[in-house]
């Protein structure tokens, strides 16, 4: 990390514990490209997504409250920052306590896991947490368009295809086709239209085509496999 760096970061961070608020810049700022890259939803659009479906999330993340399971382990709600606001994260322990080195640095982290809405808001049920490193080495294994055949005419067909190739990368994509109610039928897209599940990549295929119109699964970590 560049002294240039430091020095912005801490002034920012100053800003942040002595007026609430940062003047200076965001600290996800510099990170800008990265976060594009790697997560599909911020702390806004993430309450437009579906329950239970899986999204990936980047800000600075901050214990709020931490607290002892009935089986004796540690586990934790945490407050995630990012440019566009805060949400919830609820830590069970299997992911707290691999993340808790990582809480105590200034850097932003990653949160892997599912979107839950209540009562009381949206928030977050932590799957992994982890660095924007670690993150980048992640990848996504598919992401599954859902749509109705009925209203998918050629037009549809045509912008969706449009969209995919506009939106190249590794990661494979399938069709969901909800047929009259009827059933549903799953098409694997071609290796052509194979797309990279950025950020932007969520938002534009919503604007198309709706809301919940498209998820992310991701590939289980590797870790500790030989």
């Amino acid at each position: 990390m560049g002294e240039r760096f430091h020095i912005h970061h801490t002034t920012i961070q100053f800003e942040k514990e002595t007026l609430g608020f940062y003047i200076s810049g965001h600290p996800l700022d510099f990170y800008a490209d990265q976060v594009a890259a790697i997560c599909s939803a911020d702390t806004q659009s993430v309450k437009e997504r579906r329950d239970g479906s899986e999204a990936t999330l980047c800000g600075m993340l901050s214990i709020t409250k931490e607290l002892n399971t009935r089986k004796g382990e540690r586990m934790a709600f945490l407050a995630l920052e990012d440019k566009e606001g805060i949400l919830e994260v609820v830590s069970f322990a299997d992911t707290f306590a691999p993340a808790q080195p990582l809480l105590v640095g200034e850097e932003p982290l990653v949160v892997i896991g599912k979107v839950q809405h209540d009562e009381k808001g949206s928030k977050i049920l932590a799957e992994r947490i982890m660095t924007l490193d670690e993150a980048q080495a992640q990848s996504v294994d598919a992401v599954r368009i859902r749509l109705q055949a009925d209203h998918l005419d050629r037009d549809g067909l045509t912008r969706l295809r449009h969209l995919l190739l506009n939106h190249p990368g590794d990661c494979k994509a399938f069709l969901h086709l909800t047929v009259g109610g009827k059933g549903e039928a799953v098409i694997a897209l071609s290796a052509k239209l194979q797309v990279k599940p950025s950020k932007s990549f969520f938002e534009e295929m919503s604007e198309h085509f709706g809301t919940n119109c498209v998820d992310a699964s991701y590939k289980s970590s590797q870790q500790g496999t030989g």
